[in-house]
């Protein structure tokens, strides 16, 4: 493997200019059996099967901790990040947060956790910081901490604080003793080996030529992708697909990864992991597949699949709102249920009030009031569902008058309240525009 060290080290040794990648300034690297290249930009090893913590912070009264452990093959065998009291594990190619397991792309309120070319990466939310990780047989062999900007705060742990970059050509001959000591009894492992040039190689610029030479030099086979997918030492970390095929991503976001042959996306609407055009995407639509050019219909619309998309004709069907005991439908059909049985302001426009309120007894509705010019309409409910659409309710007598309440409603802002009542001598309809939010 020395040997082959030299053979890299010849070609970082030429003329040609080999610049440092302009992320390397804020990044914290551990890779191979335990070598370490801190904020700063140092190198150094460390074999240990302990734990070690890597970086430890306070950023805007937020604490980040992250702390390693190898296991005996060299290979991170435990990883645990916390971050603002939320402790996320990575262990046995798993991931737990708050110790239950998580699969990707994972949200959080405080981070996220998703796919990222062949590694995995961790975003916080609170922090200017992520961790991605490259997970192998037996292990993690890499495992990056990157700040997006310079903290001023102190840092403890292996990683250090940052201070900047040096050239990889002023250290090649600490990187051949790091080369000694990285494979020292572990010169049959892949993971070990493998990782500590991959290491080297990606903090060069992808125009260097040893980009061209690693592989064949060091017979490190490249990773194998699933499905139709082929690998790229340098490709979007975010595979255009069916659902996304122009994903937004930075310079920094090209990273060893796996993508679909040219002209060709991601099928992320099917089982496996298919490439196929553009314009033969599917579309899915209640857990159905649809191929381009099929139509599905409803009352209220038809639809008719598009290259992935659906282009579908005005919906002629008005929005409703349903409260269904606890349950609550809104206007664009998200649900959620009501936490107690109190009195809830249903609808609220310009100079009108719907409220409804619950039976202490059981989850059901009990009354609804319905308040215009500051004068009250309260109506018992007979049923346990009110659904805010023409009629929405048709509410029994009250006194000697015979009433009804019709919403006439269009999605987003706007709805027509019709008031239509009835006296011994006519019938009298007005009318009110203007909503403002409620539970609908």
């Amino acid at each position: 493997m020395l040997a082959v060290w030299l053979v890299l080290s010849s070609v970082l040794g030429t003329g040609e200019s080999v610049a440092t990648t302009q992320t390397q300034k804020y990044t914290c690297r551990t890779f191979g059996s335990g070598v370490v290249q801190p904020f700063n930009d140092s190198v150094f090893y460390v074999r240990s099967n302990c734990p070690f913590t890597l970086t430890h912070f306070t950023h805007n009264r937020v604490e980040c901790d992250i702390t390693t452990r190898r296991g005996d093959n060299g290979l991170l065998v435990q990883v645990e990040i916390i971050i603002n009291k939320v402790r996320t594990v990575l262990q046995n190619g798993s991931i737990q947060v708050e110790r239950k397991s998580v699969s990707l792309p994972y949200d959080h309120t405080y981070q996220h956790i998703f796919h990222y070319g062949i590694y995995t990466k961790l975003r916080s939310s609170l922090l200017p910081l992520s961790v991605t990780w490259h997970n192998v047989p037996g292990g993690i062999d890499t495992l990056w901490v990157e700040l997006e900007q310079e903290l001023s705060t102190d840092m403890t742990g292996l990683c250090g604080k940052h201070n900047g970059t040096e050239c990889l050509q002023a250290r090649v001959r600490q990187y051949l003793d790091l080369c000694e000591k990285n494979i020292y009894k572990y010169e049959m492992s892949k993971g070990v080996t493998c990782s500590f040039f991959k290491e080297i190689v990606q903090q060069c610029e992808n125009t260097s030529r040893v980009w061209d030479i690693w592989r064949s030099v060091t017979k490190c086979d490249k990773p194998d992708c699933p499905g139709d997918l082929i690998y790229v030492e340098q490709g979007p970390a975010f595979v255009p697909s069916c659902t996304n095929p122009n994903p937004r991503f930075s310079n920094q976001d090209y990273i060893s990864t796996c993508v679909c042959p040219e002209g060709k996306v991601l099928n992320d609407q099917a089982d496996g992991f298919h490439c196929v055009s553009v314009s033969s995407c599917p579309c899915v639509f209640a857990g159905k597949s649809y191929s381009t050019g099929d139509m599905r219909s409803t009352k209220c619309q038809s639809c008719k699949c598009d290259s992935g998309k659906w282009r579908c004709s005005e919906n002629i069907c008005p929005a409703r709102c349903v409260i269904e005991g606890q349950h609550v439908t809104t206007f664009d059909g998200k649900e959620y249920v009501l936490p107690g049985k109190c009195t809830y302001v249903a609808l609220q426009g310009f100079n009108w009030t719907i409220k409804i309120e619950f039976s202490e007894k059981a989850p059901s509705l009990k009354t609804v009031a319905f308040l215009l010019f500051q004068v009250q309409s309260v109506f018992q409910v007979y049923a346990a569902t009110i659904t805010m659409t023409p009629p929405m309710i048709s509410p029994p007598l009250v006194g000697s008058l015979r009433t009804q309440l019709n919403l006439l409603l269009s999605p987003g802002v706007w709805v027509i309240v019709q008031w239509t009542y009835q006296t011994p001598a006519s019938t009298k309809t007005m009318r009110y525009l203007q909503m403002k939010s409620a539970l609908c």
